[in-house]
């Protein structure tokens, strides 16, 4: 746990940019956590499943569903409880799901409380930081087409 918090490109460091933020995917967190806390994920998997479902990383009471996406959604809650500040790509990422979705204040700062995102105003910074490069290619473009030709002079 503390090699997975100390590192700089975890897969559950928060996505600056919109390509960091698509980048995510459920495979690599599951990877990334059995790789560097192996007794963590083993703790996790052996609560979730059954001595028959466990060879295929299924629940023990659904044997079609995987359990990679409930340890994809309690271990980032652990790591956003130790560094919140670094850690919190799963939590940016159900921000802007629930700023989309047109929720309250009320629920973020619920749910900001339980580890599930990040507060209000820490949303409206993500938007922020996705929407700043956004346009960066129509702006080069513009100045690239729009640019006068060097005024000539009259003798």
């Amino acid at each position: 746990m503390i090699k997975l918090c100390k590192e700089d490109t975890s897969c559950f460091i928060g996505g600056n940019t919109l390509e960091g933020i698509e980048a995510f995917n459920w495979d690599n967190n599951y990877q990334e956590l059995k790789s560097n806390c192996p007794t963590l994920t083993s703790l996790l998997v052996s609560a979730l499943t059954s001595k028959w479902s466990v060879k295929t990383l299924s629940f023990a009471t659904r044997q079609h569903n995987s359990i990679k996406l409930v340890l994809g959604c309690l271990t980032p809650v652990i790591l956003y409880n130790r560094r919140p500040r670094v850690l919190n790509n799963f939590q940016q990422l159900n921000s802007l799901q629930l700023r989309l979705a047109g929720c309250k204040r009320e629920v973020f700062a619920r749910f900001s409380h339980l580890g599930l995102c990040t507060g209000l105003f820490s949303t409206r910074s993500t938007i922020d930081r996705i929407r700043k490069n956004y346009n960066a290619d129509v702006y080069e473009w513009k100045k690239k087409s729009f640019r006068l030709p060097p005024a000539t002079t009259r003798i």
